[in-house]
C-alpha cells in the first residue's frame, strides 16, 4: 500500500486530503510539520504533500527540512498563492525540486490525477 504523508498548519486541510487519500487506497499520515513526525514513518512515504506558504524565497525553508526527512518520497507543493494547479513538469515545480504543485483549491481529481502521472496510484 502506497503511503502519503500530508504535512499542514490547516487542520481542515489536512482532514479533506487524508480523506480523498484514504478513500483512493493509500495509507495517509498528517501533521502541521515534518518536526512533528517520528523518523520512522518519514522514511517510509512514498509522496509528502507540502503547504508552501511562500512559492519564492522561503519556499526552499519549507521544502529542504521536508527532502531530509522523507529523502525517498516525490514532493508536491500544495499553495493557496496559486490560482490554478500547474501541469506536472512545470517549470516553478522543478525550480523549487518538486514533483508537482496544485493549488490549495484543488479537487480531488486533480490530486489523484497528478498522483497517478507520478507513478504513485495504488
Amino acid at each position: 500500500m502506497l503511503r502519503a504523508l500530508i504535512l499542514d498548519e490547516n487542520a481542515l486541510i489536512r482532514e479533506l486530503l487524508s480523506e480523498w487519500l484514504a478513500e483512493a487506497g493509500y495509507r495517509v499520515g498528517a501533521a502541521a510539520h515534518v518536526g512533528a513526525l517520528p523518523p520512522a514513518l518519514t522514511e517510509e512515504v512514498d509522496v509528502v504533500l507540502v503547504d508552501l506558504p511562500v512559492l519564492r524565497e522561503g519556499a526552499q525553508a519549507v521544502i529542504a527540512p521536508v527532502r531530509r526527512a522523507c529523502a525517498r518520497a516525490r514532493l508536491v507543493g500544495l499553495s493557496s498563492r496559486l490560482g490554478a494547479s500547474l501541469p506536472q513538469r512545470s517549470g516553478a515545480a522543478r525550480a523549487l525540486g518538486l514533483d508537482g504543485l496544485l493549488a490549495k483549491t484543488c479537487t480531488r481529481e486533480e490530486l489523484l490525477g497528478l498522483l497517478a502521472r507520478l507513478g504513485l496510484a495504488p
